[in-house]
């Protein structure tokens, strides 16, 4: 029995050491999800945002073999309507990443600065870049994410794309010698990637990885030849519109919405909201969607219920039924439905909490 104890301790004692690994050497770029922690992973699980595309690591989307465009390491996309109580934590990529945000905007972090990257513009993280995206929280918007590995994880290091990269050598090299030496993050974006990027997320959705191989390379080769267009230009931090009528349209639609939380118990119709904006009804709702990723009468709805929210708890004694119709609501059944829809409670139950549910914190 005794020489049993001592060979079980010297086995025990040879046995080596587990280190930690090192977060940011890791390609995955979120760690696996805690148990009844709100987070990406679950978001997509629990139908909360729609999100489609092809993944190398262990996140939610369709895996892609190692034989499959090897350094294709992420194309993906989300659409948020709601705001989320989650956002993608700080991390390195293995590769370079593309972020482009169709519509609303999304925080971008970085150890020295805080960005905002707004609808119709492109950020680009360098390998080395440690950054996070969203604050507390994920807003309302479209984001698109491309990560390709160039081999490299330091400024210095030469970058190797893959061989399906199919630009030229010289277009190649000009690629990687502006990325590595210009020190902008967000770029503009021209109208050919928003329709690249959408080309990737409608093959997610509609075609196996087998099937959509060829396209797929395609599409991303155009992808960054029209990134090499962009950082060859004289960019601008934020993306100007095409004409001064399509800035003046957006300037206008922005500052009605600006403007409609004060004026929320008045009878709005999409009609009437495109006349004040002095716009035909496709205009408004495109700039709206834009602005917010919202069509106009669910961010009319949302203002609504967030302010009608606030007075539940802020005015303990009025009745339910009066916030309701002062808010804008035809029928205090029909804001009780809506009421649920963000809140998963009754505004009477949401009153006696004393407090807002997480998913809607601003």
């Amino acid at each position: 029995m005794a020489k049993s104890n001592r060979s079980q301790s010297v086995k025990k004692a040879s046995a080596p050491l587990r280190r930690r690994p090192d977060p940011s050497q890791h390609p995955q770029t979120e760690p696996p999800p805690k148990r009844d922690r709100p987070c990406f992973r679950s978001a997509v699980l629990n139908g909360e945002i729609e999100y489609g595309g092809f993944t190398r690591w262990k996140h939610v989307g369709k895996p892609l073999a190692p034989e499959i465009l090897p350094g294709l390491l992420l194309a993906n996309y989300w659409s948020v309507t709601r705001q989320q109580p989650w956002s993608i934590p700080w991390h390195r990529n293995q590769g370079i990443e593309l972020m482009y945000v169709e519509s609303g905007s999304e925080t971008l972090n970085l150890p020295s600065q805080t960005l905002t990257v707004h609808a119709g513009e492109m950020a680009v993280t360098r390998p080395w870049q440690l950054h996070k995206v969203g604050g507390e929280t994920i807003g309302i918007n479209r984001c698109h994410f491309l990560v390709i590995d160039v081999q490299a994880k330091a400024p210095e290091e030469e970058w190797a794309w893959p061989e399906w990269v199919i630009l030229s050598a010289e277009d190649k090299a000009d690629l990687a010698r502006c990325l590595r030496r210009d020190a902008r993050v967000t770029f503009s974006a021209n109208s050919d990637i928003p329709r690249l990027f959408n080309s990737i997320a409608k093959i997610s959705k509609t075609q196996s990885v087998k099937d959509s191989l060829s396209q797929l390379a395609i599409v991303t080769n155009e992808l960054l030849r029209q990134l090499l267009v962009e950082v060859r230009s004289q960019g601008r931090a934020r993306r100007k519109p095409a004409t001064p009528e399509q800035g003046d349209a957006r300037e206008i639609v922005q500052e009605f919405l600006n403007g409609l939380p004060a004026r929320l118990g008045e009878e709005w119709t999409l009609d009437r909201m495109a006349r004040k904006c002095g716009l035909g009804m496709t205009r408004f709702v495109h700039h709206c969607k834009i602005i917010t990723n919202l069509t106009p009468m669910q961010f009319l709805n949302r203002q609504r219920i967030l302010a009608a929210a606030e007075v539940l708890l802020q005015a303990p004694k009025r009745s339910i039924t009066d916030i309701a119709l002062e808010s804008g609501f035809a029928s205090s059944q029909y804001f009780a439905t809506v009421f649920r829809q963000y809140f998963n409670c009754s505004p009477r139950t949401y009153r006696g909490r004393g407090a807002k549910q997480p998913e809607e914190q601003e």
